[in-house]
């Protein structure tokens, strides 16, 4: 993202960070639709809701913490009646004081908000102006300059907070876990693909029937202890032989716990994907949730992907190597937006990995007209 000359220090660091916010955005776009049956595309009530954050609030909060005017105004009409006074960025602020702003920061009563979208939010409740979007277009004679004051020193507060060091901080806190599952995820592949050259990788989402989706039917607890049993059947080798695997949990209101599963299995013994997260994904539902659960087996819509890494896939491809790295975002840069927040539950985790063989190995070594490898972090990490 290139800056405007008259960006520097502070406005700088803030066009850089809503650029952040923004690329998560538009990743969330696709991945926040849920997926019927018949492969077709469903706007339910969390995507209407990432949707507002991403769409309508970030732009506004973009300019508001850029500019430094004062945004309302009293306007004074004949015969002394005044009424407030609202530039187009004072619309859309009031636009934001709607029944919906509290509904979503209500909806996810689990997940930690950007601190951004925080800040907005605590600031607008300490200066009693939630829900008040009709009363001030419509306040009028004595009670205008006090109204004015109030919405003015609400934006003053909310651009003094985003500009102080203690915001950096939350900002900075609230990122590191985001760019350190990205990482993990790619190097734990990476790592993944210097002990076997060829692999089988899976991907399943699993998730809970509709009816259990609330937190009544499906607790934390529960589904982190599902989870443990499932990865527990795929280390005891009887669907395939597993080398490895990652997951990342998330909660929605409309989807409820949902778990986002790659897994990496040796092609030597298994090579049909499709039916091997077919297993995967039915032994969950069936024996592992008792009935209450759903799956999508990923490996079954290949074409989907235009740049796919499922199946089976060698060091060499680069397309799979740009395709996972895609997927490595899918499932990490929409928490810019809000996360999993749970006490004593994790929302992201890998398995473990044997050590490098010191000795050669048997079997024929890796041949440099074989092609060159793509997932060259590997050799870096491993080798530190």
């Amino acid at each position: 993202m290139v800056l405007p000359d008259s960006f520097s220090g502070e406005n700088a660091q803030h066009a850089t960070s809503m650029s952040i916010l923004k690329d998560a955005s538009l990743a969330f776009v696709s991945r926040s639709l849920s997926v019927g049956d018949d492969a077709s595309c469903l706007c339910d009530e969390e995507y209407t809701v990432r949707n507002f954050l991403a769409f309508k609030l970030l732009p506004m909060l973009q300019d508001l913490v850029m500019s430094t005017h004062e945004v309302f105004t009293v306007i004074e009409l004949r015969n002394d009646v005044r009424k407030v006074g609202a530039q187009r960025l004072g619309r859309r602020f009031l636009n934001c004081l709607r029944s919906e702003t509290k509904n979503i920061f209500e909806m996810f009563p689990n997940s930690k908000f950007n601190p951004y979208f925080d800040t907005f939010y605590r600031c607008i409740h300490s200066h009693d102006l939630l829900l008040r979007e009709s009363y001030i277009k419509q306040a009028c004679g004595g009670s205008v300059p006090n109204v004015v004051d109030r919405l003015n020193a609400c934006i003053a507060e909310i651009r003094s907070e985003v500009n102080s060091a203690d915001f950096r901080l939350r900002l900075k806190a609230y990122r590191r876990p985001i760019k350190q599952n990205y990482d993990a995820l790619v190097r734990y592949t990476s790592e993944l693909f210097a002990r076997h050259s060829r692999m089988v990788i899976v991907r399943v989402d699993l998730s809970y029937l509709e009816r259990y989706r609330s937190v009544r039917g499906v607790s934390g607890a529960d589904v982190c202890h599902h989870r443990a049993a499932l990865l527990k059947e795929l280390q005891s080798g009887r669907l395939g032989p597993l080398l490895g695997y990652a997951w990342k949990l998330e909660m929605g209101r409309y989807k409820g716990y949902h778990i986002h599963a790659v897994f990496y299995f040796d092609s030597s013994v298994v090579c049909r994907d499709v039916i091997l997260g077919k297993r995967i994904g039915q032994y969950w539902d069936r024996v592992v949730t008792d009935g209450m659960g759903s799956h999508y087996n990923c490996n079954a819509r290949k074409e989907r992907y235009p740049k796919c890494f499922l199946g089976v896939v060698h060091h060499t491809d680069p397309v799979a190597r740009e395709g996972f790295e895609l997927y490595a975002q899918y499932v990490t840069k929409p928490d810019e937006l809000l996360r999993l927040a749970l006490p004593d539950v994790r929302a992201f985790g890998r398995g473990g990995l044997p050590p490098l063989p010191v000795t050669a190995r048997r079997g024929r070594p890796r041949l440099a007209e074989k092609g060159e490898t793509h997932w060259p972090e590997a050799y870096v990490t491993t080798s530190a």
